[in-house]
């Protein structure tokens, strides 16, 4: 335990973890701790990330933690209960609190989808011997008005160990925690390999992750704190459990990675929902993957069933400030956006877009060459193109700051046809008293582009811009 302090707290273990190597090199089984010494020092090598060895004692013949936590699995008594000392094994009633309890612990800590049967049943058997009066005895069967805090508090340890809930992730947090909010976890796997299999869920603060994230014990929720535009994964996703979620309303995720469905998964009860997907989603698995209300970028990209209607045709904080700015369903949002993207399309294709009727409208500079709405304004692949737009009330000049605002960007083909290829949202800033967006060149074709400002209310600007290699 004292290794494990040490790691949670940031100190350095090397002192720590000598002393448990060496008590376990003298390791004794005829001894009445040998448990539960085993139990613990495996606890604190595997938090601080260590493997073992051992040349002497009678754990000599272990050659690594794996090995040792092997030996541990094998004092769990047919109950689920650990015994208290190896002599002891298969006794009925020779269970121990304490032992099972750092079993628990300790095998959670090596490897939790190995042992997670062994560690679910060592938790229900706590839980059966759990007494009236809520607390737990050393020994079981001892007088029931012999409850020991201490061993209380460590059943209950156990019991969390196994039945998670809920664990967090944030930049700057650390694997070497214990995934609580206030000392979060740095990465999603570290989160999901914490909680997987307990029917928990990994709540993600906002940030920028890699992965690759694989989960393989199921019944795992992932969930984002500020939702897609502020939190995005890349690397990959593999699958290889059924009974996952990723993502919900208002807390998907931007997954720049491919998404795979292991072979033989049930697919059908696994959700992929409310994310902005920009990479492939392979199904691999047996029946139908859920992955409708994503925005998938270029358009859904999927291998195998996946069922991926409705999905959004703008990013998925588009959808949701629609339905948070008018009170819609998410169906009534994904038309709302097919209304304006058609709309926009129609002033595109066949409208005469121009000079504005209702607001006093004023296009600021948009760098990179020149000033937006000059015809000359160019961009390099890659670079950030700022849209922005300020409106006013033209009778009284007072700033307008509840229009909706969106941009088209269409890419001019040559004999007079064209083709969108991007939708979205101006935001309204109050510091800069206008509308604005920041739009990614990444991945753009070079050429001449139309750059469309819908109003709201019928009037539409329009400029041309230049995006080059």
């Amino acid at each position: 335990m004292g290794t494990v302090g040490a790691v949670a707290c940031g100190a350095d273990p090397a002192a720590w973890v000598g002393g448990v190597k060496a008590e376990l090199n003298e390791h004794n089984s005829d001894a009445y701790y040998d448990v539960i010494g085993l139990a613990g020092a495996l606890y604190g090598l595997a938090a601080a990330g260590q493997d073992f060895d051992p040349t002497t004692g009678d754990l000599s013949s272990a050659s690594s933690v794996q090995d040792l936590a092997n030996i541990l699995a094998g004092y769990q008594i047919a109950t689920g209960g650990f015994t208290w000392n190896a002599n002891r094994l298969g006794v009925h009633s020779d269970e121990a609190v304490q032992e099972t309890a750092y079993a628990i612990l300790a095998l959670n800590a090596v490897d939790r989808a190995a042992y997670l049967g062994s560690i679910k049943a060592a938790a229900d058997w706590l839980v059966s011997v759990q007494l009236a009066t809520g607390g737990w005895l050393g020994y079981p069967y001892y007088l029931p008005d012999d409850e020991n805090n201490e061993l209380t508090g460590e059943a209950m340890w156990g019991i969390h160990g196994v039945y998670l809930s809920d664990v967090w992730v944030a930049p700057g947090g650390s694997d070497s925690g214990f995934g609580f909010g206030f000392l979060p976890f740095a990465t999603i796997q570290k989160a999901v390999e914490t909680i997987e299999g307990a029917n928990g869920t990994v709540h993600v603060a906002a940030g920028a992750y890699s992965g690759p994230v694989t989960f393989s014990a199921g019944s795992t929720t992932l969930l984002s704190d500020a939702g897609a535009g502020q939190t995005s994964i890349g690397g990959s996703f593999i699958l290889s459990s059924p009974h996952v979620t990723i993502g919900r309303v208002g807390q998907g995720f931007a997954i720049h990675a491919p998404i795979t469905v292991g072979v033989g998964v049930d697919a059908s009860t696994i959700h992929i929902n409310w994310n902005d997907i920009y990479d492939v989603v392979t199904n691999g698995g047996v029946g139908w993957l859920d992955a409708t209300y994503n925005y998938w970028g270029g358009g859904p990209n999927t291998v195998g069933l996946v069922n991926v209607n409705p999905y959004f045709p703008v990013p998925s904080d588009v959808i949701l400030g629609y339905m948070e700015t008018y009170g819609l369903t998410p169906d009534q949002a994904i038309e709302t956006a097919y209304w304006v993207l058609e709309t926009e399309a129609a002033e595109h294709f066949g409208g005469e877009p121009g000079a504005p009727l209702g607001y006093a409208v004023s296009i600021a500079a948009a760098g990179g060459g020149g000033a937006a709405g000059g015809g000359g304004s160019a961009y390099a692949v890659g670079d950030i193109v700022p849209l922005f737009i300020a409106l006013a009330d033209p009778s009284t000049g007072e700033v307008v700051n509840d229009a909706l605002v969106t941009y088209t960007l269409a890419l001019q083909l040559g004999d007079g046809a064209s083709e969108i290829v991007a939708f979205g949202l101006l935001a309204y800033d109050a510091a800069a008293g206008g509308y604005a967006y920041s739009f990614d060149t990444t991945g753009l074709t070079p050429g001449s582009y139309d750059v469309y400002i819908g109003l709201g209310n019928g009037q539409t600007v329009q400029y041309t811009i230049q995006i080059t290699e």
